[in-house]
């Protein structure tokens, strides 16, 4: 739906729903697939801190991270439906890499799938994302 319709029929549900859990002290996440970029910065204003699971299908996380990071978190961004899916052990090593080296500087990042992983990843490419999971400290 149109992000009017979201403004008017969600958002002040939303917002009172997330001023409670700021109140209480809590983290705030909002898992949302496809590309929401117009309403990160209503989203922010209301009191969310993370937003998940970043499709780099759909939204180039690189500038998101650029635009947004100093104001929320961001969790996903490895690509689910290419790269885990169909690419080789070193594509998701490069993807990864590539990923903590730009959304994880500064901090405000959870590295991990752009959603659940489904059946058509390959175990390979599962354990070299953990293992350079692993390794993650070298990229902080």
């Amino acid at each position: 739906f149109a992000p009017a319709t979201w403004r008017t029929f969600i958002k002040p549900c939303m917002a009172r729903l997330l001023g409670e859990a700021k109140a209480a002290g809590l983290t705030t996440m909002l898992h949302s697939c496809g590309n929401i970029e117009e309403l990160l910065p209503d989203l922010i204003d209301i009191g969310l801190d993370i937003w998940e699971t970043m499709q780099p299908e759909v939204v180039d996380v690189d500038a998101l991270k650029a635009t947004y990071g100093a104001e929320m978190s961001f969790w996903g961004g490895v690509s689910l439906q290419q790269v885990l899916a169909y690419g080789t052990p070193d594509d998701v090593e490069a993807e990864v890499t590539h990923r903590l080296h730009t959304l994880g500087k500064g901090g405000g990042y959870i590295c991990g799938p752009s959603h659940t992983v489904t059946t058509d990843v390959l175990r390979e490419n599962l354990e070299r994302m953990m293992a350079v999971f692993q390794h993650q400290h070298e990229y902080a």
